[in-house]
């Protein structure tokens, strides 16, 4: 509780009750405003020490709530006669916005488990607009994503400025493969090779090794890039045999597959190196921050079609087209 403060601003420190109810209880008090300070412990995961964003629910209190670091809340706890002004311009706005809810098909409606997790996020508006989708039919010839792509318009295929695919990122005795966008002789659109630049970048930065794979057609940027739109991404290796030099750099075990469990029943969740997954996670949102960050790409699209010829002479066969290269041939780089 706080005692009567009639005209004065209220300090307040984190802890115990929520910020509403502490902004709540000095507006009781006759407070004219309330500063809330930092609690200034070591909480893992938590900055206890640095200037507090706290929120305070919902609408409702009619004096201003500011939140500021532990230091600054301290100094006018201990200072014998504190003084401050408190000004502020805010506005209200109202925001429409949704719920995104999915229910299986299957199961008994009368024992619903509902699994939840927010989709905001408090971060600065990207200069990119960002989609993200999950492809259906990859393994029967990259069915959805080729449909998706396939019905863009001409503009719609220029507003697209890049695409990022990332189909394997765990395997079990995995390499951490970037696609070359530069290399082997079939090369991404103009575009792809900054893409693979800008993770090769960010794993040097983290001191990890990479390797390069080619864009073989085995996985779901292969309409973009037919599409003459730039492409990268991540892959951890499926039934390419995993060779020498590559377990020397990357662990695991020469001579055995990348994913033993590669479209086996033994694929599930316990088939995966949570280690490499995390680290290639972390690559995923670099990539997507970065990228979405920037607002104006320096490439164009263009030879829209120059893949279809590619893809004329190799055959698809549930696992890539024939003829393209395998991955675990790439010879590695170490960053």
């Amino acid at each position: 509780m706080i005692a009567e403060a009639e005209g004065d601003i209220a300090l307040v420190q984190r802890g115990t009750c929520d910020f509403a109810t502490k902004a709540a209880n000095a507006e009781a008090a006759g407070a004219s405003a309330v500063i809330v300070f930092n609690q200034g412990n070591e909480v893992e995961g938590d900055d206890r020490f640095g200037v507090l964003f706290g929120t305070l629910g919902e609408l409702g209190r009619t004096i201003p709530v500011i939140g500021t670091s532990f230091e600054i809340g301290e100094a006018f706890a201990l200072a014998e006669a504190p003084t401050a002004r408190i000004v502020l311009e805010t506005t209200q706005v109202t925001v429409d916005t949704f719920n995104l809810v999915a229910t299986s098909k299957k199961g008994d409606p009368t024992k619903q488990v509902v699994v939840g997790a927010h989709l905001d996020v408090t971060k600065s508006k990207p200069a990119s607009q960002l989609v993200f989708a999950w492809w259906s039919g990859e393994e029967d010839g990259l069915q959805g994503s080729d449909y998706y792509v396939s019905q863009l318009s001409e503009e719609q295929v220029a507003n697209t400025a890049l695409n990022l695919n990332f189909d394997m990122v765990g395997s079990p005795n995995a390499v951490r493969f970037v696609y070359d966008g530069d290399a082997f002789g079939e090369t991404g659109p103009e575009g792809s090779a900054e893409i693979e630049q800008l993770f090769l970048d960010y794993f040097a930065s983290q001191g990890l090794e990479t390797a390069p794979t080619a864009f073989d057609g085995r996985s779901d940027y292969f309409a973009f890039i037919d599409a003459g739109i730039p492409a990268g991404g991540l892959f951890t290796g499926a039934e390419g045999i995993k060779t020498d030099e590559q377990a020397a750099i990357f662990g695991g075990t020469a001579g055995e597959p990348c994913d033993p469990c590669y479209h086996q029943a033994c694929d599930t969740t316990a088939n995966i190196d949570p280690v490499v997954l995390e680290e290639m996670a972390d690559a995923v949102a670099h990539a997507v921050y970065t990228s979405a960050d920037v607002k104006t790409h320096k490439w164009r699209h263009h030879d829209h079609g120059q893949w279809k010829k590619w893809k004329h002479h190799h055959g698809w066969d549930g696992r890539g087209f024939h003829g393209s290269a395998s991955p675990a041939a790439a010879p590695p780089r170490v960053t």
